[in-house]
């Protein structure tokens, strides 16, 4: 169910007519977090990883100053730390290059990514 989701998500943005579109989550997020909590998963997920490409992963990393729960958020830290590495580690199984965002102002984070994609 969250992989089709992630999927249509991936369609729907490839027919917008604009050059950039943001995603907050990614297709090898679902498998990320599937192998940190040691659960299987048909093959499809791994089609799915290969057929369906970024060009850029941007890494916002664990900030602990800012760091909260939520509705949204229901990781304690040390749970969101594991599951960062987790990502890191399934996104460059899967050779993609993460982008560390750094910690700064929001504008700030907005400049470096823009800037990021143009340099590609």
């Amino acid at each position: 169910m969250l992989l089709k989701g992630r999927i249509k998500q991936f369609e729907e943005a490839e027919t917008l007519e604009t050059r950039q579109v943001f995603i907050d989550r990614g297709i090898p997020d679902v498998t990320a977090y599937m192998n940190h909590f040691k659960q299987e998963y048909p093959q499809e997920f791994n089609e799915a990883n290969d057929n369906y490409r970024y060009d850029h992963v941007f890494l916002f990393p664990i900030w602990n100053d800012i760091y909260t729960q939520d509705n949204e958020r229901f990781e304690d830290l040390e749970l969101a730390k594991n599951l960062q590495d987790a990502l890191i580690k399934t996104y460059r199984d899967l050779d993609y290059e993460l982008i560390e965002v750094p910690k700064s102002r929001i504008q700030e984070r907005i400049e470096f990514i823009l800037k990021s994609i143009q340099e590609k």
